[in-house]
């Protein structure tokens, strides 16, 4: 049968036999998932991401900012006799730690702090699976449509839930999921000549991580100068209204606190940064018994993130103007940027590496959903699956290194440009 239109291919797969097929494998998956991560599951919210989210909102309602940035000094924790009281008083018993994000977020989260703690993390886990399926069914819908058969969507969420960055989140529950999303948002708005949207939607994800805004590079390399504008105009109102409410000096703080994590690195299991993987590799990783450790970054190894950042980025903007009109290709440039970003900081925790499941779906809609692009993203999900995780971090050494998400962005990273150039010349 030959198939004309993109509305007839899908009709025709749907009156197949190959959707019950998919789908029948697909709730195999989930229920492996379901008997695998179980043990994990007793732990959702216990990584102290919300813990100190609560914290933070608690003590600009109590009017005591000068602790919300408090820090180990050698350590990313935090021993400090304000943050142990309101740890003790809600009921938190795990390790503190430090508040990371800008001083609006603190003020933005009070209202919500002063509930209890199983109601924060309630709340925490839905707004985290709500983005997560909006994330997959925006990128779904807009850069790979054949994913929208229930069965290949089912696999996809599968997929996606089996992985040690999904798991990580749920141990964590912070706002990752919801700046994932927010820059997905940004990127379809940006396609459809909604500038004012996504330039709202790219200022409220710099706001809570400061890497989105390497978009904007990739906005002006295109010719975006609306959805720039916008997000320049966004930014500054959010940091108006951050400065009105927190003030300078609080401000300073966290920029202070900022520049000097991006000069340290945690060497320890925990950190999937490339970073760590080189600075495991040469000097082994340390224990995060006590705390997670903080050590100053070797001069060698901030030059190849640079250098793997400089020319990814280039990579990515490459080329970007031509792909401007067509969605997937357009969305894979900014997607690959977003993982260039990732990969070239020091601190890059698990479930930053959600991103992988955009950015493979995007890839799959470029070179379409045969056999092959399956399995390597089938194999690709393998390697950064929670039991893979888990058995990876049992059978290694302490001090080596297990962490396969810096190769999967790699691999990925370089699967969305060559598919980007091989589209362009009609392969």
């Amino acid at each position: 049968m030959q198939v004309t239109s993109a509305e007839e291919f899908l009709a025709a797969r749907r009156r197949g036999s190959g959707p019950l097929v998919r789908t029948t494998v697909a709730l195999l998956l989930i229920a492996i998932w379901v008997g695998l991560v179980a043990p994990v599951l007793p732990l959702i919210g216990r990584g102290g991401d919300a813990a100190s989210l609560a914290i933070a909102g608690r003590l600009i309602a109590e009017d005591r900012p000068e602790t919300l940035f408090a820090r180990s000094p050698d350590r990313l924790s935090v021993e400090d006799p304000a943050w142990e009281a309101e740890a003790r008083e809600m009921g938190y018993s795990w390790r503190l730690y430090p508040y990371l994000y800008p001083p609006l977020i603190a003020f933005a989260a009070t209202p919500a702090s002063l509930a209890e703690l199983p109601l924060i993390r309630a709340s925490m886990l839905a707004l985290t699976l709500c983005a997560a399926a909006l994330t997959v069914l925006i990128a779904a819908r807009c850069w790979s449509p054949e994913l929208l058969i229930p069965g290949w969507m089912i696999g996809a969420i599968a997929g996606a839930a089996l992985s040690w960055p999904f798991m990580s989140q749920l141990i964590a529950l912070n706002l990752q999921p919801l700046v994932m999303l927010a820059i997905l948002a940004a990127i379809a708005a940006a396609q459809a000549g909604r500038a004012a949207l996504a330039g709202t939607a790219l200022a409220l994800a710099t706001a809570v991580k400061v890497t989105p805004a390497a978009l904007v590079l990739y906005w002006l390399a295109t010719r975006r100068y609306a959805e720039a504008a916008w997000f320049l105009i966004a930014s500054a109102g959010l940091l108006a209204l951050g400065l009105i409410l927190a003030g300078m000096p609080l401000h300073l703080d966290w920029i202070a606190g900022m520049r000097e994590l991006g000069q340290s690195i945690v060497p320890a299991a925990p950190n999937r940064s490339l970073a760590a993987l080189l600075y495991g590799a040469a000097y082994g990783l340390e224990p995060s018994g006590e705390g997670l450790p903080l050590r100053p970054l070797p001069a060698w190894i901030a030059a190849i993130c640079a250098c793997v950042g400089i020319v990814g980025s280039a990579l990515c903007l490459w080329g970007a103007r031509r792909s401007r009109h067509r969605p997937a290709a357009d969305a894979a440039g900014q997607i690959a940027l977003i993982v260039v970003t990732i990969l070239a900081t020091p601190l890059a925790w698990s479930h930053y590496f959600l991103i992988l499941v955009p950015a493979a779906m995007v890839w799959t809609g470029l070179v379409g959903l045969t056999s092959r692009s399956v399995a390597v993203v089938a194999l690709l999900a393998f390697l950064i699956s929670e039991p893979v995780a888990r058995a990876a971090a049992a059978a290694a050494e302490p001090a080596i290194p297990a962490a396969f998400e810096p190769v999967a962005g790699l691999v990925l990273l370089a699967l969305l440009l060559r598919a980007r150039r091989r589209y362009f010349r009609g392969a």
